[in-house]
């Protein structure tokens, strides 16, 4: 797969061994401030998405499958129009984050100005 290695392995390894516990909070940070190449923002990321919604159609329902599309527009920061938002919005989760996708696509300075707060937020955090 050229993208999406780390979903492909989170599958298998449920549909292997059973469920998985999601974390309340995360457990992972990735540093977005610089502007150096990354799969999550290429082309590649694309065609991960589609490997891998090819490959595990069978293990998807409905749901995961528009989740996962979120995720995918979201990480290449596709631009997307209202009429995405209300398609694609399936619980409050998906509607914050396609509302945010949907003004950083259509209002870049916002995505700047987001960027710029919460760097500032922690570094006022003790």
């Amino acid at each position: 797969m050229q993208a999406w290695q780390d979903y492909d392995l989170w599958i298998r390894l449920i549909h292997a061994y059973g469920n998985a516990l999601k974390l309340a909070n995360n457990s992972i940070i990735i540093d977005l401030a610089h502007s150096n190449p990354r799969i999550t923002t290429s082309d590649r990321e694309g065609i991960g998405y589609t490997q891998f919604t090819k490959k595990h159609n069978s293990l998807l329902s409905d749901y995961d499958k528009k989740q996962l599309k979120i995720v995918d527009l979201y990480n290449r920061k596709i631009r997307i129009e209202i009429k995405d938002v209300v398609t694609l919005s399936s619980g409050k989760e998906s509607l914050l984050q396609l509302l945010k996708l949907y003004l950083i696509t259509n209002i870049p300075l916002l995505e700047v100005l987001i960027y710029k707060a919460i760097n500032l937020t922690r570094l006022i955090r003790p």
